[in-house]
C-alpha cells in the first residue's frame, strides 16, 4: 500500500466475518472492526457489485433485504443453471429455504472446550439427510428404494453441515460417522467461520443455542439481560455467511424461541413464515421415524403447505407415521377435514 501512488482498488466484504474479540473494551473501542468497516465508515467511497452468481432466489432474497440493502440481483448464468439442474426434481423447490424448530430442545455446554453442542438438532439433520438422501435413490431408480447407489457419482450434489460451535462440529461428525457412514464422501462438516468463502449445493446449519425453557423462573432472574444469550449467532456478520453459502437449498435448524430475542433472527423467521417454510420437530417424532426409511417427510411437507397448520393436522399426520399405508391415505384425505386454502398464505401460530 505504500508503494501506491494514485489509486488503489480492495475487494471484500465488510458485512462478513469481522476478527474474533473476546475482551469487552476491545468491542467498545471498535477493535472489533475490519479494515474495510474503518474505511467505508470514514467515507471511504464504495461500489457494490450487486450481481450474484450462488444462491437460488428465496435464500438470495433474505440474504440481499437483510445484509445488503436489497441491492443484489441473480445473473442469467446462475438463473440457467438452477433451470437446468434437476435437484427440484427430487424435492419441492418451495421447500428450499425452510426453517425447523426443535421442541424442547437443549444446548449443552462443554467445560473442556469451552463450546456448546445440541444433541436434539444433530439427531434431526441426520434424519433430514436420510429423507434427502432417499428420495434422490427413489429419483435415480424408482422400482427399488432400497438399491444402494453412490450419488456422488450419480447427480454429483453435496450437502454441507455449519454450526458456529466446534464441540457440534466434532459430535456431528461422529454421528454421521456412525448413523450413516455410506454418505461420508458427500458430506461436509466445519464451523461457519471455516466455511467463509466457501459454497455447497445443500447447506444445513445448526444453530446449537437453546436456553428459552433451560432455567426455571429464579435463574432467570438472577441471569437477567443474560437469560436468552446465543453467542455467536448475535453477530450479523456470521449469520450472513452462514445463510449465503448455499447454492439451491438451505435448512436451518435451531429453536424458535431462543433465536427470536434477536432482530435479525426473527426477521428470518418470519421470512420463512410468510414462505410457509416454519416446520416443527420434537423428540418423540424423531424417534418415530428414525427406523422409517420409506416415510417421506419433505413430501409430506409439501402437501401440508396447502393446509392450516394447526393441532387437528398435526395429530392427523403423526398418525400416518404409525400406519403401513400412511403416505397413500395422506393423498385420500377428505379435504374439508384438511381445510384445504388454496388461495391463503400458510403462517404458523407460533
Amino acid at each position: 500500500m505504500q508503494r501506491t501512488r494514485n489509486k488503489l482498488v480492495m475487494v471484500g466484504d465488510h458485512i462478513q466475518l469481522p476478527a474474533t474479540v473476546f475482551f469487552p473494551y476491545a468491542t467498545q473501542t471498535k477493535y472489533n472492526r475490519s479494515l474495510f468497516e474503518r474505511l467505508i465508515d470514514n467515507g471511504f467511497p464504495k461500489q457494490v457489485l450487486s450481481i450474484q452468481y450462488r444462491m437460488e432466489r428465496n435464500i438470495r432474497k433474505f440474504v440481499g433485504q437483510t445484509f445488503y440493502e436489497d441491492l443484489l440481483t441473480d445473473s442469467t448464468l446462475n438463473k440457467k443453471n438452477i433451470d437446468q439442474s434437476n435437484i427440484f426434481e427430487i424435492f419441492d423447490k418451495s421447500l428450499n429455504f425452510s426453517f425447523f424448530h426443535l421442541e424442547n430442545s437443549r444446548e449443552k455446554f462443554c467445560p473442556y472446550t469451552k463450546s456448546y453442542l445440541n444433541e436434539l438438532e444433530c439427531q434431526a439433520i441426520i434424519f433430514l439427510i436420510k429423507n434427502l438422501q432417499n428420495k434422490i435413490m427413489k429419483f435415480i431408480n424408482p422400482t427399488n428404494s432400497n438399491y444402494y447407489l453412490d450419488i456422488q457419482t450419480q447427480l454429483n450434489y453435496k450437502f454441507a453441515i455449519i454450526a458456529p460451535y466446534k464441540a457440534q462440529v466434532k459430535y456431528l461428525i461422529e454421528e454421521v460417522d456412525r448413523c450413516i457412514p455410506e454418505y461420508k464422501s458427500i458430506i461436509e462438516i466445519n464451523t461457519v467461520d471455516s466455511f467463509q468463502g466457501r459454497e455447497q449445493d445443500i447447506v444445513i446449519i445448526s444453530c446449537v443455542r437453546s436456553n428459552s425453557n433451560f432455567y426455571n423462573n429464579e435463574q432467570m432472574n438472577c441471569l437477567g439481560k443474560n437469560k436468552e444469550n446465543i453467542g455467536f449467532l448475535n453477530d450479523f456478520r456470521r449469520m450472513n455467511v452462514a445463510l449465503s453459502r448455499a447454492k439451491f437449498a438451505c435448512f436451518i435448524v435451531g429453536d424458535h424461541f431462543t433465536l427470536s430475542k434477536n432482530k435479525y433472527w426473527e426477521k428470518l423467521l418470519d421470512y420463512c413464515k410468510n414462505l410457509n417454510n416454519f416446520f416443527i420437530l420434537n423428540k418423540e417424532f424423531l424417534e418415530k421415524v428414525k427406523y422409517n426409511s420409506e416415510f417421506d417427510y419433505l413430501g409430506l411437507l409439501s402437501k401440508r403447505k396447502k393446509i392450516n397448520y394447526d393441532k387437528k393436522i398435526n395429530k392427523l399426520s403423526n398418525k400416518q407415521i404409525d400406519d403401513k399405508n400412511g403416505q397413500d391415505k395422506i393423498k385420500s384425505l377428505n379435504k374439508e377435514d384438511l381445510k384445504v386454502e388454496e388461495d391463503k398464505p400458510y403462517r404458523s401460530n407460533s
